[in-house]
């Protein structure tokens, strides 16, 4: 083969641009401006499989098209490579380092779900609770309401525990199920750190 040919597979391989991308449980799949898709095993990317779906959803194409970024995740993954087949390159040592800052800050954030709110309403709870980003913008009043309010209007005592969680679990309590979203009941509530329980009713 001439070097006309693997200047030619270069070509194709540099002048790939990213449009659209996909994250699954299982699989990357990006959608490129000449209509090709490339689906690759998302446990190429440890840190694309350690995260949460909104993190792994949370992306920006960078470079005009040439890389993909997970600012959430720190993670940044270029159309070329995934031509190649290019694996994370990131080394044992440097992952390990990254889930334990990660661990540490899940950490903050149960001590910070766990600070009193005794007095406090309802819905001055919810603010407080928007404002450090610990209760995502899309829970509604409608849709937060049912899960939290007690008939006096006060916020339940034990209300920080009893938040429908992001993440729940079937009902069989096995897997993971999507976060709950807008107009979405939760399937279970948080009880502890790393801890959920199914519950039918919300009213307790």
């Amino acid at each position: 083969m001439n070097s006309s040919y693997y200047e030619l597979i270069e070509l194709k391989l540099s002048d790939a641009r990213a449009m659209d991308v996909q994250v699954t449980e299982d699989a990357l799949t990006i959608d490129l401006d000449d209509a090709r898709t490339i689906s690759v095993p998302l446990v190429w990317y440890p840190r694309l499989w350690h995260g949460a779906p909104d993190e792994r959803n949370n992306w920006e194409i960078t470079g005009a098209g040439y890389g993909i970024h997970w600012p959430d995740l720190d993670e940044d993954i270029s159309v070329k490579g995934l031509l190649i087949g290019f694996t994370s390159g990131e080394s044992p040592e440097s992952f390990k380092r990254w889930l334990e800052r990660r661990e540490m800050q899940e950490n903050k954030n149960d001590e910070t779900l766990a600070l009193s709110l005794e007095g406090k309403t309802f819905w001055e709870t919810v603010y407080e609770l928007r404002k450090k980003d610990l209760i995502p913008l899309v829970w509604k009043r409608e849709h937060i309401r049912p899960y939290m309010e007690r008939p006096n209007g006060q916020f339940a005592p034990n209300a920080v525990t009893t938040i429908p969680s992001n993440q729940s679990m079937s009902k069989d309590g096995s897997e993971k199920g999507d976060y709950v979203k807008k107009g979405r009941a939760a399937k279970a509530w948080r009880i502890g750190k790393g801890e959920f329980k199914l519950i039918d009713d919300p009213n307790i």
